[in-house]
């Protein structure tokens, strides 16, 4: 039998079984929990032949018992690492990396945003109009499209927590001003049917009780850039992790039969929406000249 956190974190990684994941991925967990509570449920679910290990480096990845290990990338190192399905191979990723193009907007994927609403869910639950999970107790509102790569799905846990879990990795989102404002306009819509459902079982519900959208917190997204060009050499996945504490990855990705490299940060900014948009565009217009990113003097 597994705990509400378990429960949650299980079902996080049952939503993608095609990446190795390790302790540092996770952020389902409340902010209240201790930095080794993912490691702990990681060991425990693998205690219960749920999941199990799939390499070792600097940190451990694992997969899904029943994962299909063909189909994962196959991690490539210049150094030791210990587990099935791999490979050890010497490469030269400067010549790599020069070798190729890479895009001039950096792209954000796999974006997890939070914000707290009191009394949202003891409204929901209170009118049974959507059943909690059973064990976690989470609601799960609804899926909502973006496009045809795009989808987020909006969670309502007990605490009072609101999660929404944007899933784009074969369309990131431009980190431009135009890709966070078509961003910012599909969360708005996707918080008005929140606000509105809430109004229909509990008439006297402000608009302030939701958040504006811009005051969201970003708690995760994986930020960084794919190649111009199509990749053509083997598969891999290389996770490591910088100076400054963040992961990082470079992996070959896949989309309609055509591979690109992909190089990412995994940050986890924990500050409000606004904020990190205003940080990446800054970045963005001090190297980029476009009609969108251009600051008005």
């Amino acid at each position: 039998m597994l705990s509400p956190s378990e429960k949650r974190i299980y079902d996080w990684i049952k939503s993608d079984t095609t990446r190795p994941f390790c302790s540092k991925d996770i952020t389902e967990l409340p902010k209240k929990c201790s930095s080794g509570s993912a490691r702990n449920i990681i060991f425990r679910l693998k205690g219960l032949k749920l999941i199990r290990l799939f390499c070792r480096d600097i940190f451990a990845f694992y997969v899904l018992e029943s994962a299909d290990t063909s189909a994962i990338k196959k991690p490539i190192t210049l150094s030791h690492m210990v587990g099935n399905n791999l490979k050890c191979v010497q490469i030269n990723f400067g010549a790599l990396l020069d070798s190729l193009s890479f895009e001039e907007l950096c792209k954000v994927h796999n974006v997890r945003l939070t914000f707290v609403a009191e009394g949202l869910y003891e409204s929901f639950l209170k009118s049974e109009v959507i059943n909690p999970a059973p064990s976690s107790k989470d609601i799960l509102f609804g899926n909502f499209t973006w496009s045809k790569h795009r989808s987020l799905d909006v969670i309502l846990h007990h605490n009072g927590t609101v999660s929404f879990r944007l899933n784009c990795s074969s369309c990131p989102v431009e980190s431009s001003a135009l890709g966070f404002v078509c961003m910012a306009a599909f969360l708005g819509g996707v918080r008005n049917e929140l606000l509105s459902a809430w109004k229909k079982v509990c008439q006297e519900v402000s608009e302030e009780k939701i958040l504006r959208v811009e005051d969201w917190k970003i708690v995760q997204w994986h930020y960084g850039r794919d190649s111009a060009q199509e990749f053509s050499g083997d598969r891999f996945n290389i996770t490591f992790k910088m100076w400054c504490g963040e992961l990082a990855r470079i992996y070959v990705h896949e989309q309609d039969k055509l591979q690109k490299l992909r190089m990412e940060i995994i940050q986890n900014p924990d500050k409000m929406l606004r904020d990190v948009m205003a940080e990446k565009l800054n970045l963005c217009c001090s190297r980029c000249k476009c009609r969108w990113c251009t600051r008005q003097s």
